[in-house]
């Protein structure tokens, strides 16, 4: 049997509690803490095995 591409989960987590939750959940970061538009995030990523 072969085994299952990785499919990725995305967000754009805002520099709060929600990032401590989401790294919880499995997430990393992918890249520093940007700012478009005037809002703060981190983009992330969580692996699954499907």
């Amino acid at each position: 049997m072969k085994p299952h591409p990785h499919l990725y989960v995305t967000n754009q987590t805002s520099p709060t509690l929600l990032r401590s939750y989401y790294r919880h959940l499995g997430f990393t970061d992918t890249d520093s803490e940007q700012i478009t538009h005037g809002i703060r995030y981190t983009p992330m990523e969580s692996h699954i095995l499907r």
